[in-house]
């Protein structure tokens, strides 16, 4: 997981903690209010996040949780875009198309 930009001690407790669904035009920032989440405060985007549905695989966790501290989080180690960084497999999910 610390490939994909989490930490193996900021997973404890992941699951059942509620966030708020950000926009897709959000981007994590750590340096701006609640890392970037325009749809902080707003109960209407309050939730658990659905780790078990692909529909959700493009939200950025790190903009969902926005009470973590950035320390529970890595850069990920596949980037957007990156040709030679190992297997496709790795970078890439055919469920999520991202």
């Amino acid at each position: 997981m610390n490939d994909y930009g989490f930490r193996p001690g900021g997973l404890n407790n992941l699951d059942p903690e509620e966030g708020y669904f950000p926009n897709s035009t959000d981007v994590y920032n750590p340096n701006m209010p609640h890392n970037g989440n325009t749809n902080w405060g707003k109960e209407s985007f309050r939730s658990t996040l659905p780790w078990m549905k692909t529909t959700f695989g493009k939200i950025d966790a790190r903009l969902f949780y926005t009470e973590r501290a950035a320390t529970d989080w890595t850069k990920c180690r596949w980037t957007d875009g990156a040709i030679d960084e190992g297997p496709r497999w790795y970078r890439y999910s055919t469920f999520t198309g991202s």
